[in-house]
């Protein structure tokens, strides 16, 4: 596979998980209530432990594509770095 074809995809992928770990998170936070009440709620047919599990494994999902993501990247991350620290400290 191209690697512009893996980039993109690992993007898409980034972007995918986490708008779907935000909206776990919302649903979370606001409409599914904590404590002892926890237990019984359920919204659109999901009980809580399945909205929570599903916020965690998104949620790994996306460190594990920002880690591949990093490393695909990582020689522009150099390249930028260098001309950051290096070349402002001279010009400077």
């Amino acid at each position: 596979m191209n690697k512009l074809v893996t980039k993109v995809l690992v993007d898409v992928g980034m972007a995918v998980t986490m708008l779907a770990s935000f909206v776990t998170g919302v649903v979370l936070w606001l409409v599914l209530p904590e404590g002892r009440r926890a237990v019984q709620s359920v919204f659109l047919g999901i009980t809580r432990h399945l909205w929570s599990d599903a916020h965690t494994y998104l949620t790994l999902s996306f460190g594990a594509l920002l880690l591949i993501h990093l490393a695909l990247n990582w020689g522009l991350f150099l390249t930028m770095a260098k001309r950051t620290f290096i070349t402002g400290k001279k010009g400077a």
